[in-house]
């Protein structure tokens, strides 16, 4: 080897390669870009999670409706127990008719009810009061009905009051109630006196709805159940 003397130019070191530079600004680049990309579909994947709750919460707000259970109202009992006033719940079926072709509906919800009458009762498309077409259902009709709601019908639960054979005047002590917000309260005579023990408590119940508004019959439950009235024992004129 030779060694350096004073005439010989050193060379200086030279640059950093160029390739080295490129690659780490191509890396930073790419990092920058990476994590540019994964906040972005982040951010994105959390405004569609929150809208997509949002939207859930809001359809179940919809869809979901309670409803009151009318209480079955108490008895007037003479004083030997003898009832001069009592309820019984009935179940009907009710059938609001299309404003077109009602007729062709009615066959078919009567080939999936067989037990409703072959002929068409007597109905005013324009109406918007539904038409009763079936009264004291089973349990088993009950079922079948709800499951032919997509025909435009449905069942209701109606309490009704009923008396014993009376006189006029025991009669009208007894006196008489109305229906206000699907429950029986008492007006007048004996059945107001007592109206605080005959009431009873009405339930709560929850249900869905599906898109057409009709009740899903699975759906059905009873949040709070509810409570009859009391019997209440009177003295009616003429000895009972």
């Amino acid at each position: 080897m030779r060694d350096a003397s004073d005439g010989d130019q050193i060379a200086a070191p030279g640059p950093p390669d160029e390739r080295s530079r490129f690659r780490a600004r191509a890396t930073m680049v790419l990092f920058v870009f990476v994590l540019w990309f994964l906040l972005i579909v982040g951010r994105t994947a959390q405004f569609m999670l929150v809208r997509r709750a949002h939207e859930v919460n809001a359809m179940t707000r919809e869809s979901v409706v309670y409803g009151e259970i009318p209480p079955l109202r108490g008895s007037l009992l003479d004083r030997d127990g003898r009832p001069l006033a009592w309820s019984e719940r009935r179940i009907r079926l009710l059938w609001q008719p299309p404003t077109e072709d009602p007729e062709e509906l009615w066959h078919r919800l009567q080939a999936a009810l067989p037990w409703l009458p072959e002929e068409m009762p007597a109905v005013d498309p324009e109406a918007e009061t539904p038409v009763v077409v079936a009264e004291g259902l089973t349990p088993e009709q009950v079922l079948a009905a709800k499951r032919a709601a997509t025909f435009g019908v449905r069942v209701e639960s109606r309490i009704e009051r009923l008396y014993a054979a009376l006189s006029p005047a025991q009669r009208a002590r007894l006196g008489e109630v109305r229906r206000e917000g699907g429950q029986l309260v008492g007006v007048s005579g004996l059945e107001r006196d007592h109206e605080a023990l005959l009431a009873g408590q009405p339930g709560v119940y929850r249900v869905v709805l599906d898109k057409r508004g009709h009740w899903v019959p699975e759906t059905w439950q009873v949040i709070q159940p509810m409570r009859p009235g009391y019997n209440v024992h009177v003295a009616l004129a003429g000895g009972k």
